[in-house]
């Protein structure tokens, strides 16, 4: 989600507009294409000449997941040290939710049109029942074992509980940030191990809150860039030992195993935010402004109106090179609206609420 330029972190911009493309093409490029079986040159020499060299997973659209958890770690982390635990949640909850609502609708009726025409249904539907929907409306699907209506919220619940822990540590971060982030990742293990693991493991599915630490491992970035202590860079290898420990006793070899392993993401976006981190940058670049403005939207509306815009342009009969450059500009416009009528609009609301809120305080 994108911020006003006074507050912005360039860096971070620039990382969110790259992990922004990278999502984009793993899913509109690779998934949706890859699946159509249509032979696609720019498709397999970007496979030949980048992801595989560079051993990415999925197409690098893994990549880009993993940075929008570091960027999310490093950002939450500063915007947190000014706020109060409930402003805190009241603001997020608006950033999140408006979207994600819209962003579900339309995916529902993407997939009614679609299937009405007897075409290909959108990507990222699992289920389209009601109980599916409320559960993916309020990010519920995980815990509550139910398919989702649009897959890439997965990410976003774990978000929510990062934001949740962050919230529950406000008061001890502001005063003491190393022992509160000790505890937040000691908290992470004790929970996650034994719902992954235990006897509740057969009743709830948690097993994406995995990427938690990787949320930490931001956020001990972020705290390192404000205290200059070595301690917080041992903290982040830390998180980033349990994340992969975690990965490890979840899926076992499949951390190693292959070209494009997993492990070598998680090396590159390591290695990728500390290069971001060391170049000067006043503004960030054109398209990756606009990119890192409209991520959050073109990120849950990708697949819908991907999918939608693709179908119906092949199906026109035009070739795979056309269809994905036009569907492209097509998401691209799609996320710019939704950013300046969903997302400004709830971030706003986000900010009256909690005004709100401390005025009620300040007079009772």
């Amino acid at each position: 989600m994108s911020q006003p330029s006074h507050q912005r972190i360039e860096f971070v911009h620039l990382l969110r507009g790259i992990a922004a493309a990278m999502v984009y093409w793993s899913h509109v490029g690779a998934w949706w294409i890859g699946g159509s079986g249509i032979p696609w040159a720019p498709l397999n020499w970007a496979s030949q000449h980048i992801f595989d060299p560079l051993r990415l997973f999925q197409f690098g659209g893994h990549l880009g997941v993993v940075l929008f958890f570091l960027i999310s770690g490093f950002i939450i982390t500063k915007v947190s040290q000014r706020e109060s635990p409930k402003e805190f949640m009241i603001k997020r909850v608006c950033r999140l939710w408006p979207p994600i609502v819209m962003a579900i609708l339309l995916t529902l009726l993407v997939y009614w049109l679609l299937t009405s025409l007897g075409l290909r249904a959108p990507l990222g539907v699992n289920s389209t029942t009601p109980t599916a929907i409320v559960a993916n409306l309020f990010l519920l699907s995980w815990p509550l074992a139910v398919p989702t209506a649009l897959t890439v919220t997965w990410t976003l619940f774990v978000e929510i509980v990062f934001y949740a822990i962050t919230a529950a540590f406000i008061p001890m971060s502001k005063e003491r940030p190393f022992p509160a982030t000790v505890i937040a990742l000691l908290f992470v293990i004790a929970v996650f191990v034994p719902m992954t693991w235990g006897p509740l493991a057969y009743t709830i599915d948690v097993s994406i809150l995995i990427y938690l630490p990787i949320l930490i491992a931001g956020r001990c970035v972020y705290l390192w860039t404000e205290h200059r202590e070595w301690k917080w860079l041992a903290l982040a290898g830390a998180a980033w030992a349990t994340f992969l420990a975690f990965f490890a006793m979840k899926w076992g070899g499949d951390l190693w195993v292959g070209q494009t392993a997993p492990i070598y993401t998680y090396l590159w976006a390591m290695a990728i935010m500390a290069i971001a981190m060391l170049i000067p940058m006043k503004k960030t670049p054109q398209p990756f402004q606009f990119l890192g403005n409209t991520s959050y939207s073109l990120y849950l509306l990708h697949l819908p109106v991907g999918s939608l815009s693709m179908t119906l342009l092949t199906a026109a009969g035009l070739s795979i090179g056309s269809a994905f450059a036009i569907t492209t500009a097509i998401c691209l416009a799609a996320a710019w609206a939704s950013y300046k009528l969903v997302e400004l609009p709830s971030q706003s609301l986000g900010r009256r609420l909690s005004a709100a809120r401390q005025t009620r305080l300040s007079v009772a």
